[in-house]
């Protein structure tokens, strides 16, 4: 991760870790990623165009998504060059980003959980467990410690995106699959990377033929959680969202949430 001679690894991780943002281990470590894959194939990352930062970015056979976070983070390591005074210019900002379709949640079927559990170590089981159970992302996973969780009182504290923290109450299931782990370090898995942990979920997951992602055990928390309380500002505070805007999806993929109003709805002449 070198330019012009100059080491930027350290110094860009650092500036990170530093940072008045707040950023989370995860933000950080995706950040990293995709800056150190992007100047071990970019010769001069300083004397490239904008095109040629969208040519890279949209060539790496990525989703919409994907690139549109990509530029995001890009956009991050060159505002921290220019400060640091390696260059003087920051391509990203003549690059639109992609617009990005925000589809509807697909949350993971319950005789999918039921498989993946049954089948699973101990530590990957509580790994499901609180992805399904509480909603954890995989980052949140990642950097859960044993501090953070209090057996008797049956809470788990999570730090997540931005660094915005909640406290979540969890069945007592979860807490028996937590206490089935033989771990004596500080950290509850691991340690892995926010990217370890999704692998050994999604890797499971196809293994066992479940026909679902890490992410969508998130999904049928959430659509679970908008069931039992019918209320999206308590959904959006598990989630750990910063709108409210974000939960609204999954309002549509909860049955029967509005369709008494919809079936109320008449049509003159039928």
């Amino acid at each position: 991760m070198q330019s012009h001679g100059v080491d930027m690894s350290g110094p860009f991780v650092d500036h990170l870790r530093r940072s008045v943002r707040g950023y989370s281990a995860g933000t950080i470590y995706a950040r990293a990623r995709i800056v150190r894959r992007y100047l071990d194939d970019i010769a001069d990352p300083f004397g490239i165009d904008a095109a040629g930062v969208e040519r890279w970015a949209t060539g790496q056979g990525w989703s919409s998504s994907t690139v549109r976070d990509s530029i995001s983070h890009l956009r991050a390591f060159y505002r921290w060059a220019i400060r640091s005074g390696l260059t003087d210019r920051d391509p990203t900002t003549a690059i639109e980003r992609p617009r990005v379709t925000r589809r509807l949640p697909r949350p993971a079927r319950d005789v999918a959980i039921a498989v993946a559990t049954s089948t699973a170590t101990p530590e990957l089981r509580a790994m499901l467990a609180l992805m399904a159970g509480a909603g954890l992302r995989c980052c949140e996973v990642a950097g859960l410690r044993w501090v953070d969780v209090d057996m008797i009182a049956g809470t788990v504290h999570v730090v997540g995106k931005g660094g915005r923290e909640r406290v979540l109450e969890v069945a007592p299931a979860i807490r028996r699959a937590l206490a089935a782990i033989d771990h004596p370090g500080a950290i509850v898995f691991g340690p892995y990377t926010p990217c370890r942990v999704s692998q050994l979920v999604n890797n499971h997951l196809r293994m066992v033929g479940a026909g679902c992602t890490a992410h969508q055990l998130r999904h049928r928390f959430a659509t679970r959680s908008l069931e039992q309380c019918g209320r999206l500002d308590i959904v959006r505070d598990l989630l750990g969202h910063a709108s409210i805007a974000n939960t609204e999806i999954y309002a549509a993929v909860v049955p029967g949430l509005a369709g008494g109003v919809c079936r109320s709805v008449d049509v003159p002449g039928l």
